[in-house]
């Protein structure tokens, strides 16, 4: 497995202590001034006690799944996300980052800049919801065959049904925790059951 280099830098402005952290050292100092810019050229009504921002580019979901387990934040830090459409997905929702705002890397500056600027002006009125709001009673039990990696025909012959039922169990499921393959699902699958303990 291959080493990971990640970085911190830990910054304070008048009213806020931003930390930027992650692995793309270049994008992570490339950050900094425009985030500053942000929370001291701007007039903005909410300015954060904390701001927190990754740098999850070139990592894979398993080593940000991993990352995020280490992870232990406060209650009142707000986070900025950096990273690939596959690891939104898979982060969105979870634990620590229900009101996260998620930006692709190959973003440009001007749309960085507008994207965490808007987050910033609307942050109250995000709701912030856990993606376990959106669970039916009927999901908990597809969880665990996501996390058991259990087959579909294993499934159907223990539930008594239809292959293709199970499927499709495993599809609406998928649909709803907004996941597009078995990888993306079964990590965000763990990162709710965490949430969820």
């Amino acid at each position: 497995m291959r080493e990971i280099h990640w970085q911190e830098n830990i910054l304070n402005t008048e009213k806020t202590i931003i930390t930027i952290s992650g692995t793309d050292n270049f994008f992570c100092n490339y950050l900094e001034p425009i985030i500053k810019d942000i929370l001291l050229k701007t007039q903005l009504q909410f300015i954060p006690r904390s701001l927190r921002i990754h740098v999850f580019s070139g990592m894979t979901l398993p080593e940000v799944y991993k990352k995020c387990l280490k992870e232990k934040r406060a209650q009142e830090c707000h986070s900025i996300v950096f990273c690939s459409g596959s690891c939104i997905r898979m982060l969105t929702g979870t634990k620590n980052y229900e009101r996260a705002l998620f930006i692709e890397k190959e973003s440009s500056v001007l749309e960085i800049y507008t994207a965490i600027l808007q987050w910033l002006r609307d942050y109250n009125s995000i709701p912030g919801l856990h993606i376990t709001t959106a669970l039916k009673a009927r999901d908990y039990p597809v969880m665990h065959i996501v996390i058991n990696g259990r087959s579909p025909s294993f499934e159907s012959r223990k539930y008594s049904r239809d292959k293709k039922t199970v499927y499709g169990w495993l599809s609406q499921f998928a649909d709803r925790i907004g996941t597009r393959n078995r990888q993306e699902t079964y990590l965000k699958t763990r990162l709710v059951i965490g949430g969820i303990k």
